[in-house]
């Protein structure tokens, strides 16, 4: 019986989180990078880290994006016979949300942003 929920593959489902993070770089104008914030860094991987662990903390990105990540994630576990409860439900909810904000970045381009800062 089909549901209407699409079946995913692991490399579909990174491909879906990447899709997610650069539409929302591209279309969503309130979560855009803190730029102010970068001089408080000397490490741009410190900077992405924070700025990441900062909007995956908002009802924002929770109810626009985490959500589409979770139920695209429930139903490749489905697919597997596995539940959320399994630490494999874990391990890819955190790498589906980096993938997001690794395409979030780079459609921000972020290094460029950080090049700038540093001047």
């Amino acid at each position: 019986m089909d549901t209407g929920t699409p079946q995913y593959t692991c490399d579909s489902l990174f491909e879906f989180a990447s899709k997610l993070g650069t539409e929302a770089a591209k279309n969503d104008t309130w979560m855009e990078v803190s730029t102010e914030n970068m001089p408080n860094y000397s490490d741009i991987g410190n900077f992405m880290t924070a700025e990441q662990q900062g909007w995956t903390d908002t009802t924002h990105f929770d109810v626009l994006y985490g959500a589409k990540i979770i139920d695209a994630l429930n139903s490749y576990m489905d697919s597997l016979g596995e539940n959320s409860e399994d630490e494999m439900f874990c391990e890819l909810q955190h790498s589906l949300i980096s993938e997001f904000f690794d395409a979030w970045f780079d459609a921000h381009k972020i290094d460029e942003l950080w090049k700038k800062s540093r001047k």
